[in-house]
């Protein structure tokens, strides 16, 4: 059953409104400042969209809707989320963009069966290690963020394709990068990176690598290795060094597509 009440103007939940055989909950662009506790009489619930609302937390009772598989707080006002989160084992997609979080709690670890996490334009600083036990997880999307650097269990997520980490802070990657061989984009673009990991090397799915706006001065020869590779984005770096891999001189700064010696198709490259 499915419960559409979207962009009402609601200040509060009409509970009336809504059975507890309800299994789908639209509120999307609402006036919701809050989420009371009642939400978790809705055990039926796999889809709860709270999107353009203006939440700062969420209650410790949204533990109680287990059977949820997609829960939707993108544009809200949240600075953190409660451990009763971590209860949702059965979430595969979980979207925070457009929040204020500036951690995530160690319980995230439990949402085992996430595919999508949307983490884009938060605050966030660091990430928990326990993101490592995420290891469904296909697309994680952590565009302007604030993140410094990537916790080593990163390395644990080997089925995620996608990884976003866009406008945020990061100075170094992990060897441990070099484990997610399902990757086939990589969005390193306006970060502080000055070197990449030869562990770079082993990602030979990656068909979409962007690094550009960073501090790079030279890259690993074990680039060559990206034999899948079709576009690579190494704009606004000083970089001063490319190894053989990497074609040099005029031909490198000609933005269409080269046929690079270590790899037998055309590359997109950009500099």
């Amino acid at each position: 059953m499915k419960v559409d009440l979207t962009n009402r103007g609601l200040t509060s939940i009409p509970w009336s409104e809504i059975p507890e055989n309800v299994t789908v909950l639209d509120l999307e662009k609402n006036r919701l400042t809050r989420l009371s506790p009642e939400i978790g009489r809705l055990t039926s619930l796999t889809y709860l969209n709270l999107k353009g609302n203006q939440l700062t937390s969420l209650p410790p009772k949204i533990g109680y809707l287990t059977r949820l598989t997609n829960l939707v707080l993108t544009g809200n006002r949240l600075t953190d989320l409660p451990p009763e989160i971590g209860r949702l084992t059965r979430l595969t997609d979980l979207v925070l963009t457009g929040n204020q979080l500036t951690s995530l709690p160690p319980e995230i670890g439990y949402l085992t069966s996430l595919t999508y996490l949307g983490l884009r334009n938060n605050r966030l600083t660091s990430l928990p290690p326990e993101i490592g036990r995420l290891t469904s997880l296909r697309d994680l999307g952590l565009r302007n963020n604030r993140l410094t650097s990537l916790p080593p269990e990163i390395g644990y997520l080997t089925s995620l394709k996608i990884l976003n980490l866009w406008d945020n802070q990061l100075t170094r990657l992990p060897p441990e990068i070099g484990y997610l061989t399902s990757l086939t984009y990589l969005n390193l673009t306006g970060n502080q990176l000055t070197d990449l990991p030869p562990e770079i090397g082993r990602l030979t799915r990656l068909t979409h690598l962007y690094l550009d706006g960073n501090q790079l001065t030279d890259l690993p020869v074990e680039i060559g290795r990206l034999t899948s590779l079709r576009y690579l984005n190494l704009t606004n770096n000083p970089i001063r060094v490319l190894p053989d891999s990497v074609p040099s001189g005029e031909e490198a700064y000609y933005p269409g597509f080269i046929r690079l010696p270590k790899w037998n198709h055309p590359v997109n490259v950009i500099l």
